[in-house]
């Protein structure tokens, strides 16, 4: 059975659609853990206003000016990235086509060819954000700079460093990262914990046991390691974010509103395409071709904690 894509170029409009699944469906983003910044054409400028001194003063006749207000600009900077790919049809189209004939426990299955190849790269890059958005690096090439890196730039963020986290110590390790959130934001509605996956486990085993916090030696109810079903976890009152990309030992504390995620979805930056080169070269590939910005900051570094290895 033979098998063609019928355009010479796949970029029309289910292409942005299907490159915003792969900007924004990592966890990070999906979850609401950052405030996306969409349609930046290089730089976005952050304004991050604060006052110093008494503005509050005791009532006069005359007017006169109490206290001081300063602004600091931070500047989001995308980064532009590409994706090309040569792709052997015959290879795709038996996974396809192996979907396609009900071999699959996938309940949507892309109806198309094209469509099948685009959300294969859309995971990938989705993948590619979630790491890239906590542990970029710049310096390495084909990276922005993450939240991690920017701590490290940024005299501002509160350094926490402690030893290696373990289920038995994680909740005097995150306990620790709490204590240095400051007052003024503490409580707030937006603040959470920011936990890769391996530190996660390690705290959803710690209240499955270790006759430690109050939880008994087997746990929340008396359910071990089996209490747990994806409900929202907290310490001391502040909620936890799981962040995949987020290494081992690494914990961020930050309000959502303060982490800011900026992409080029729906600019001139954005590009995906299929191009098929049977017609043209002779030969059963189909060249992926994907353009996109993106990039991170945050807004106010002496509102974010971060915690590593001493």
């Amino acid at each position: 059975m033979s098998l063609t894509i019928t355009n010479s170029t796949y970029n029309g409009v289910h292409a942005g659609e299907y490159l915003a699944a792969g900007l924004l469906s990592n966890d990070t983003v999906a979850n609401g853990g950052v405030t996306v910044k969409a349609n930046i054409l290089h730089k976005q400028v952050l304004n991050v206003v604060s006052t110093a001194g008494n503005l509050i003063v005791d009532a006069t006749c005359d007017y006169t000016p109490s206290g001081s207000t300063n602004m600091v600009e931070k500047v989001l900077t995308l980064k532009d990235f590409q994706i090309n790919q040569t792709i052997c049809k015959s290879t795709f189209a038996q996974d396809w086509l192996a979907a396609e004939a009900g071999f699959s426990t996938h309940r949507d299955i892309p109806s198309t060819f094209s469509k099948f190849i685009i959300e294969h790269f859309s995971g990938q890059i989705a993948a590619s954000m979630e790491t890239m958005i906590w542990q970029g690096d710049q310096m390495f090439g084909n990276q922005f700079n993450g939240f991690k890196q920017l701590a490290f730039i940024d005299t501002d963020v509160i350094d926490v460093q402690s030893t290696a986290i373990t289920s038995g110590n994680i909740a005097e390790k995150l306990q620790e990262v709490v204590d240095a959130i400051p007052s003024t934001i503490l409580y707030s509605p937006n603040m959470r914990i920011y936990m890769g996956s391996k530190d996660l486990q390690k705290y959803i085993r710690s209240l499955a046991g270790f006759a430690s916090g109050g939880q008994g030696a087997a746990g929340i109810e008396n359910k071990g390691s089996l209490w747990y079903n994806g409900q929202q976890l907290t310490v001391d009152g502040v909620a936890i974010f799981h962040a995949p990309g987020l290494p081992e030992n690494e914990i961020f504390a930050a309000e959502t509103t303060n982490l800011h995620y900026g992409l080029s979805l729906l600019s001139d930056q954005q590009e995906i395409k299929l191009i098929d080169t049977s017609e043209t070269l002779g030969d059963d590939n189909i060249r992926f071709v994907a353009r996109f910005s993106a990039g991170v900051q945050f807004a106010k570094g002496n509102e974010i904690v971060f915690r590593r290895n001493a």
